[in-house]
């Protein structure tokens, strides 16, 4: 049982890591995206 406990602990640990890795990647999105709105609203109020 105890074995099968740490394989539990490492595999939630392993999903933890793929979630952050998923958080930063969308963070970055938003922000790309963000951006692009911020390019385009300017570039509309020039006009």
């Amino acid at each position: 049982y105890e074995a099968i406990d740490e394989l539990d602990r490492y595999e939630l640990v392993e999903i933890d890591g793929e979630q952050e890795l998923q958080l930063n990647k969308y963070q970055c999105v938003q922000r790309e995206i963000k951006q692009r709105q911020r390019e385009k609203a300017s570039s509309t109020w020039s006009i």
